[in-house]
């Protein structure tokens, strides 16, 4: 089944905004390292094209606050992954080029998908099956594969 050509939309423009600003994220996070805390334990940092989450569990004496620090750091991008775990303390790394991939493959479908659909539709083509279907009846179904006509 076919995915609404809203549904496509949706998807094509809003994986444009969120490609854009993941690849965005990855170029500014070359040069400067974004770090934040958060009360619960959770520590998230930007650097040298990287994502770390780490989370300390956190005892009642210890209460961390949330911050950025923004500084320059030299421009020397990682491309591996890594994970550590202790008792009370884990942490994970990632690069920004996997997210990055996972919205962009779904968003490259979309946008081809959506392209094909419209040539079809202004060639005069099936839009099931891509037979021509110039010089039937308008109301009639497709003779190749019995789709219903294409709504004008």
């Amino acid at each position: 089944m076919r995915p609404h050509p809203r549904i496509r939309k949706t998807i094509k423009w809003g994986g444009l905004v969120v490609a854009v600003a993941i690849a965005s994220l990855w170029g500014f996070s070359l040069r400067v390292h974004l770090r934040g805390e958060a009360l619960c334990g959770y520590m998230t940092s930007f650097a040298h094209g990287h994502c770390r989450v780490s989370h300390l569990v956190p005892s009642p004496v210890h209460q961390t606050h949330f911050t950025y620090n923004v500084m320059n750091v030299p421009l020397r991008p990682a491309w591996g992954f890594e994970y550590y775990a202790q008792d009370s303390y884990w942490s994970a790394r990632f690069p920004l080029w996997l997210p990055f991939l996972l919205v962009a493959i779904p968003t490259a479908l979309a946008w081809r998908l959506d392209t094909l659909a419209t040539r079809r539709a202004r060639v005069g083509m099936c839009p099931k099956c891509s037979y021509p279907r110039t010089g039937l009846a308008p109301s009639s179904p497709c003779p190749e594969c019995g789709a219903a006509a294409p709504q004008a």
